[in-house]
Formats: C-alpha cells, sequence, structure tokens
C-alpha cells in the first residue's frame, strides 16, 4: 500500500510540476532583478530547474514501476536518433570547435549550447511520459493556452499605455510582454492561438465556445499590437494552409458517404 501510495504521489508531482513549466516559462522574466538580460536568460535557468526536478521524479518513478519504460521503446528510433545527435554536438563541443567554452554554454543573450541542447532532449523524455495519456494532452493545451492570455493582456496593456514597469525601449510602439522581442511574442501567439480554435470546435457548450472565443480575440489583438510582418505572415500562411487542408478532408469524407450511399 505503502509503494502505490508513493507512486500515485509521484505522478501526480510529475503532472503538477509538467504543467508548471508549461504555464510559467511563458510569462516568467525578471521582474525585480534588473539584469542584462531580463527575459532570456531567467526563463532558461528556470526551465533547466523544472526540467532537472521532472528528470528525478521520473526517475523515482521507473524505480517504482519499471513497466512504464514501454513508453519510450515505443519511441526508440527516434531517441537513438536524437542521442546521436546529441553525440555529435559533445564531439563537435570539444573536439572540433575553436571555442569549446562558448559551444557548450553558447552566448550570454541566447545560452544555445550544448548543454541546453541537452535540457531540450531530457524535456522531450518528460513530455513523453507526461502525454501518455490522452487527457494530459488536452490539459496541456488549455494551461498553454491560458499563459498565451496572460502574455496577451499584458502585451495589450502596453499597447494601451498601461504598462506598470519602465523600459529603456518603448513598449507602446511594439508590444513585447513577457518575451522582450515582439517577433519572438508572435511566435508564441502562433503556436498557442490553435490551441482555443481547437477547444472552440470540440466543446458543445455555447458559453465555453464564446469563452475561448473570446480569448483567441484577446490573442490575435495582441499578435497585431506586435506589428511583426513576419508573425502576420505566418498567421495568414497557416490559416491558407488549414482551411485547403479542411476543403481536402471535408471533400474526402463527402466522397466515402456518397459511396457507402
Amino acid at each position: 500500500m505503502l509503494i502505490k501510495s508513493l507512486q500515485k504521489i509521484n505522478i501526480l508531482l510529475i503532472n503538477f510540476i509538467y504543467i508548471i513549466l508549461l504555464i510559467s516559462i511563458p510569462i516568467f522574466f525578471s521582474i525585480f532583478l534588473k539584469t542584462n538580460n531580463v527575459f532570456e536568460l531567467p526563463k532558461l535557468i528556470l526551465f533547466k530547474i523544472l526540467v532537472l526536478i521532472l528528470i528525478f521524479l521520473l526517475t523515482e518513478q521507473f524505480v517504482f514501476q519499471a513497466d512504464k519504460l514501454r513508453i519510450y521503446k515505443k519511441y526508440k528510433n527516434y531517441l537513438i536518433f536524437l542521442s546521436l545527435v546529441l553525440l555529435y554536438f559533445a564531439f563537435h563541443t570539444f573536439f572540433i570547435s575553436i571555442n569549446s567554452n562558448l559551444s557548450l554554454f553558447g552566448t550570454y543573450d541566447r545560452l544555445e549550447g550544448t548543454t541546453s541542447y541537452i535540457y531540450y532532449f531530457l524535456f522531450f523524455l518528460a513530455s513523453l511520459y507526461f502525454f501518455r495519456k490522452q487527457k494530459n494532452i488536452k490539459l496541456a493545451f488549455f494551461v498553454m493556452f491560458f499563459s498565451g492570455i496572460i502574455a496577451s493582456i499584458y502585451a495589450i496593456m502596453q499597447a494601451w499605455g498601461l504598462d506598470p514597469l519602465n523600459w529603456s525601449e518603448s513598449t507602446q510602439l511594439r508590444a513585447t510582454s513577457t518575451f522582450g522581442q515582439p517577433n519572438n511574442l508572435g511566435s508564441f501567439l502562433l503556436l498557442v492561438v490553435p490551441f482555443g480554435v481547437y477547444f472552440i470546435v470540440i466543446f458543445k457548450k455555447w458559453y465555453l465556445k464564446i469563452l475561448f472565443g473570446l480569448g483567441v480575440i484577446i490573442n490575435l489583438l495582441a499578435l497585431f499590437y506586435t506589428y511583426s510582418t513576419a508573425s502576420w505572415l505566418g498567421f495568414i500562411g497557416g490559416g491558407i494552409i488549414v482551411l485547403i487542408l479542411f476543403l481536402l478532408l471535408s471533400n474526402k469524407k463527402f466522397r466515402i458517404t456518397n459511396k457507402k450511399i
């Protein structure tokens, strides 16, 4: 009984930390401790801390339930490929790069060195475990959409001159929200807007459709205030592709229905 209770607690902690990661990384930045890197560095540090906690909890879970490893056996080809990519990065970092330290840790602004890619790989392992259940996928969509609404509300406040924080550059001309860069904000909003549309489609109750519809409008308004040409082109291009796919699938479904008749 004790072991089963520990297993349940461990699973709850894994799900909790994963959700905290999804909702906090997009909206987290250094508010009180002003440094030369207010956005990317704090996000990445928090990301690495949460990933390490997830990996620790996952290791405990595998001790409790070794059979859970079958999740990774299903994706072994992808894991082998990614492991080879990381080995190549490591080999390049230590034996080929003219600046091993820079290759290992990356620049101060981005920190996109080999160590960061290792953390991305560990996060991928945690994601495979978290998404083993269908309900967790919908939960992740909802959490990220909610996080996008928070970032969007702050972006709208900036555009309307209601930013409570003082920045060296005007955020009223181009909203940056919790990302510090309008293009980065636009890229994130392009990711979360489809989640809102998804919930509008799947939910049957009208008030839920209206609620998520308002959320999508808030996201699109924030996207507009980024004044990011690339983001809007991505939105329009993605919308065209989705519309084409929808028409093709609808036509295919119509043909199948006619054949059955």
